[in-house]
């Protein structure tokens, strides 16, 4: 793994299941990193960005909505929707986008007008 896609899988092991840790994330200014990697980031950055996100936005709607406000649904949609990954990025991008898009659903409508 290269510096830039092990320190997003750091980020996203330390979100798992912890709202207390994800807002630690961003309050250290990790989310536009984040979102700079899931647009310019090798494909396995890519994964572990989305992968971080998804499981912050997962753990708190007030996440998700800074992800949101920080324009990263542009980014995961076009990584979800590219052919480049492997199956298993795909569906492991895919769990957490969906789990993203079921949390922040208002949010998303919200933003959208």
């Amino acid at each position: 793994m290269v510096a830039k896609e092990e320190a997003a899988y750091t980020l996203g092991r330390m979100a798992l299941n912890s709202k207390e840790r994800s807002a630690h994330i961003v309050d250290a200014g990790a989310l536009l990193p984040l979102v700079t990697l899931l647009e310019d980031g090798s494909v396995g950055s890519k994964e572990e960005a989305a992968c971080t996100l998804g499981r912050m936005a997962f753990n708190s709607k007030q996440r998700g909505a800074q992800i949101v406000n920080a324009e990263a649904l542009q980014p995961l949609l076009t990584y979800l929707k590219e052919g480049s990954m492997g199956s298993k990025a795909k569906i492991r991008a895919r769990t957490f986008g969906v789990s993203f898009f079921r949390q922040n659903v208002n949010i998303v409508k919200v933003s959208s007008d």
